[in-house]
C-alpha cells in the first residue's frame, strides 16, 4: 500500500499507523532490522534520504523513541513519563 498525503505532513508513526504497518515497523526496530524498517518507511512515502535519516536516528537511540525490548511502551504512564522527562 503506497501512502501519499497532499503535503506529506504526517510523521513516520502516523503514516505507518494509517497504512497498517506500525506494528511491523516496531517489530523491525526491536529486531534491529534496518533493512525491513527502511522498506516500511519507503512504502509509506518517505524518500530514500528521509528514510536513511529516520532509521539512523531511531536505531541510534531506540529508547528515545519508545522502543525497548522489555516493553517500555506498556509501562504505567507515570513510569514511562519519568523515563522521558523530569517530573519534579
Amino acid at each position: 500500500m503506497k501512502f501519499q498525503h497532499k503535503n506529506n505532513s504526517y510523521r513516520p508513526h502516523e503514516r505507518l499507523f494509517v497504512a497498517g504497518q506500525l506494528s511491523d515497523f516496531e517489530q523491525a526496530v526491536l529486531a534491529t532490522d534496518r533493512s525491513r524498517a527502511s522498506c516500511l518507511l519507503m512504502g509509506v512515502g518517505f524518500s530514500e534520504q528521509e528514510t536513511g535519516e529516520i532509521v539512523r536516528d531511531i536505531f541510534a537511540d531506540p529508547r528515545k523513541y519508545g522502543y525497548c525490548p522489555e516493553g517500555c511502551l506498556q509501562q504505567k504512564p507515570k513510569k514511562l513519563l519519568s523515563n522521558c522527562i523530569n517530573l519534579s
